[in-house]
């Protein structure tokens, strides 16, 4: 191993990592050389397949869950060379990383290492109240701020305050000092249930001591009132990167109608508002009597009819993109989103919201198409929020910044008017100049992710062009 003590370099090496047990078939085959990294001021070890950094880590161990580290191990596969000098590092979520090093000393190096380190976590995690940070070493989650670092250690004493805790964890996150004034520093429990500001003054140990379960989030000022939202969002965000979020049903498109609130609410209609405006549109004739093809995928939603030609056996309804729906409900074999209002320069007392109601075959299909629907947003969100970081601003700057506007434009599609003339409203059409209900749209959503099945032949149909036309 390498010991280093520039550039915030604790220690680095090549160690043999073990696959999850529930994947390994045999330490042999199981067991690869990467190269670790441990910093100073970072929780987490990353690992890469060669001695060049400068690469995509292939993977790394969130020390922060870390329970324990302990030396001279044995690997529960079969032995090998590979395995004879091995320690492991614990996990609240019960993984167990089994890593091994070429010799007795650099095993007990890393051990020694990672335990001196990443103390905090480990004594935190473990339960032994007593030595939780009683080093003065403290985490700070700086991830909704730093597009490639999820959190900084930042050291301090009982006098410290949290206002330096904030300015040492910008720091580290590469802001400039003239715009610490923009970020606030956040208590955040455990179960991501409440989120606190924290007063510039408050002495930072005395907190946590009091309440060990607290995490710290730096968030920018703008982002604050919806810092849980973000965090929730971090939570899932390699699901959300990994996760194809698509579907495809069968539906009766039961037509649209307004929904006036007034323009004071910041935000979209309630579920029971939807209820009562949902009983009005059962009474109205219907747009379509045939059965449709609902599509959910990235692009947003699509309602589709078949056409009887078999080179283009589909013909597009009306389209929906993500980043005008205020909301989106299933109630009971009903799936409705919620389309947020066009910008007007005329002054008025209220703001119109476009209800438009889809029945389903069943309650579990509108509950599917909900989730589908909830995840692309979350996706989107992300997608904004990774922007801000880059750009060091809040989400609601970005979604106003002209170059970022004309992004997204250039993802949207013109939407046709909603089928056969029958005092039908047009579904809202392309993107909406972003205002504050489309963030408050983004914002709804946050619940567990679904993905079924694919669209790629519809899609396929939809975007191949009409000799016939």
């Amino acid at each position: 191993a390498n010991s280093m003590a520039d550039d915030g370099l604790v220690l680095a090496g090549f160690l043999y990592k073990s696959p999850p047990l529930n994947k390994a078939t045999s330490a042999l085959k199981g067991f690869k050389n990467r190269w670790f990294v441990v910093r100073k001021d970072s929780s987490q070890v990353n690992y890469y397949a060669s001695a060049n950094t400068k690469q995509e880590p292939k993977g790394s161990i969130d020390m922060e869950d870390a329970i324990s580290v302990e030396a001279n191990q044995k690997w529960p596969g079969t032995q090998s060379d590979k395995t004879a000098y091995v320690f492991t590092i614990e996990t609240k979520s019960g993984r167990i990383y089994y890593l091994a090093a070429p010799a007795r000393e650099t095993m007990q190096e890393w051990v020694d290492t990672l335990k001196s380190t990443f103390k905090v976590f480990l004594a935190r995690n473990s339960s032994q109240d007593g030595e939780a940070y009683a080093d003065g070493i403290i985490p700070v989650h700086i991830g909704l701020v730093d597009l490639h670092r999820p959190s900084a250690l930042v050291p301090c004493n009982d006098a410290t305050a949290a206002q330096y805790v904030l300015q040492q964890a910008l720091k580290r996150a590469d802001k400039r000092a003239d715009t610490f004034a923009l970020y606030t520093l956040m208590a955040v429990d455990a179960d991501r249930t409440t989120a606190t500001k924290i007063e510039p003054t408050e002495p930072i140990l005395a907190l946590l001591r009091s309440q060990r379960h607290l995490g710290l989030f730096v968030v920018h000022n703008d982002e604050a009132h919806y810092a849980l939202k973000l965090i929730k969002l971090e939570d899932q965000k390699s699901t959300l990167e990994q996760g194809q979020f698509e579907s495809s049903c069968a539906i009766k498109f039961l037509g649209s109608i307004g929904l006036q609130v007034p323009i004071e609410e910041r935000t979209p209609p309630t579920r029971e508002q939807v209820m009562g405006v949902l009983e009005q549109l059962k009474k109205r004739p219907r747009a379509f009597e045939s059965e449709l093809q609902l599509l959910v995928s990235t692009d947003g939603i699509k309602v589709l009819t078949p056409t009887g030609n078999p080179r283009r056996p589909y013909a597009l309804v009306l389209q929906q993109s993500l980043h005008g729906i205020a909301n989106c409900l299933d109630l009971d074999k009903t799936f409705v989103y919620v389309a947020a209002p066009a910008p007007t320069t005329i002054k008025t007392h209220t703001k119109e919201f476009k209800c438009y109601a889809f029945k389903c075959a069943d309650k579990k299909t509108a509950t599917q198409i909900k989730e589908t629907v909830t995840l692309n947003c979350n996706k989107l969100f992300v997608q904004l929020h990774d922007t801000a970081k880059r750009k060091g601003l809040a989400v609601g700057s970005v979604l106003r910044d002209p170059t970022v506007k004309a992004e997204l434009e250039a993802t949207a599609r013109a939407v046709p008017a909603a089928g056969p003339s029958q005092g039908e409203p047009s579904p809202a059409s392309g993107l909406h100049q972003l205002a504050d209900e489309d963030l408050n749209a983004l914002l709804r959503a946050a619940e567990v992710p679904l993905g079924v099945s694919s669209l790629a032949d519809i899609e396929r149909f939809l975007d191949e062009e009409d000799e016939d036309d």
